[in-house]
């Protein structure tokens, strides 16, 4: 699940992320960081417009695009605000997740996926994290890939207070 979300995301991360409101829904403001370096600010003030690119080198603007592009081939406008929509999902999914995972064993389930290969559900035990636990599930299921491990591996970012120029 984690590795297909790094994939899908290609390096870039949001963090820092707030929750708006708008006359067409909900949406966001968050830090964009690309391979741990912070390119600027995307805003989604859920009014119905795209999403507000605030970066302030032009070269991270069209590598995004480019990126976001090459995601969505059937689309010819808005890509970037997919790209941003299933970034964002994925980014406060982990939180949730990572939060769930100290009080219970987890296992992605990988029998739904979305269109990014990022599966949609999980599997828990309503049991703590601890090696005899695991060796028990294991017993029983000799091929569980916990997902607690996994998400260990999701390097848990803070948002700088200003973007480097």
């Amino acid at each position: 699940m984690i590795e297909a979300i790094k994939k899908f995301a290609n390096g870039y991360r949001a963090v820092g992320i707030q929750a708006t409101m708008g006359m067409e829904g909900h949406g966001f403001i968050a830090t964009i960081m690309k391979d741990g370096r912070v390119i600027g600010q995307a805003k989604d003030y859920g009014d119905g417009g795209s999403t507000h690119l605030d970066f302030p080198l032009r070269e991270d603007v069209d590598a995004l695009l480019s990126y976001a592009r090459s995601l969505f081939p059937d689309y010819q406008y808005a890509t970037d605000d997919m790209f941003f929509g299933a970034l964002i999902d994925y980014e406060l999914a982990i939180k949730k997740l990572r939060t769930a995972a100290k009080k219970k064993l987890m296992q992605a389930d990988e029998t739904k996926v979305d269109q990014h290969g990022v599966a949609e559900s999980y599997v828990s035990w309503n049991m703590t994290d601890t090696p005899e636990n695991r060796a028990r599930i294991l017993a029983q299921q000799p091929n569980t890939v916990f997902l607690n491990d996994e998400l260990n591996d999701w390097e848990e970012l803070k948002a700088p207070r200003k973007p480097r120029r």
